[in-house]
């Protein structure tokens, strides 16, 4: 059964079941069965040892997946809704990328007749976001700078949700001020 190969993994402290408890064994149920329990689907609770917001946790919701479970296994939690962003995020950013180059691209071609001045102003802006995020890295990823924004809880990971907004929202910002320059 789909729990038994699930206990067995590495980094899974405990698998519960409606009825069961594995901590190394299977204990007795401590409770009659619940409505939850059926033969058609099964809920399962794990506890594991890494943290969900980390690559360790990403393989390990991977490893979950990819075991023979019967057709419509679903994978919930942190680590999986962190996984499937992560997965979003990297099946389509090189084409919004690409699609945003271009884009700027031809419209400042059109706004001012250069071929050179468009290349110009999506390599300063590459720039700046790559000193916008290293920033953003440095401060709230490995909490200096907390006199200048506060005190908070150094977690060691920036949301990568976050990031996009701050990059499409620098990358809108330096591009207004590009053309403001250039008008």
């Amino acid at each position: 059964m789909l729990f038994r190969s699930v206990a067995g993994m590495a980094d899974v402290v405990s698998v519960a079941t409606p009825t069961r408890v594995w901590q190394g064994t299977w204990n007795v149920p401590q409770s009659p069965p619940t409505s939850q329990e059926s033969t058609d689907y099964y809920r399962i609770s794990l506890v594991t040892d890494v943290a969900p917001r980390d690559s360790a946790g990403v393989d390990l919701v991977a490893a979950i997946r990819a075991l023979s479970a019967p057709t419509g296994t679903l994978v919930g939690g942190a680590s999986a809704i962190y996984a499937d962003s992560l997965a979003g995020i990297s099946d389509n950013l090189p084409r919004v990328l690409t699609l945003l180059a271009l884009a700027t691209l031809l419209v400042l071609f059109l706004y001012t007749g250069s071929v050179l001045l468009p290349i110009k102003a999506v390599l300063l802006n590459i720039a700046s976001l790559g000193a916008t995020l290293g920033v953003l890295t440095w401060v709230f990823q490995e909490g200096h700078a907390t006199w200048l924004v506060g005190d908070f809880t150094v977690t060691g990971v920036l949301d990568t949700s976050t990031i996009v907004l701050v990059a499409v929202v620098a990358f809108g910002l330096t591009m207004d001020y590009e053309v403001f320059i250039l008008s």
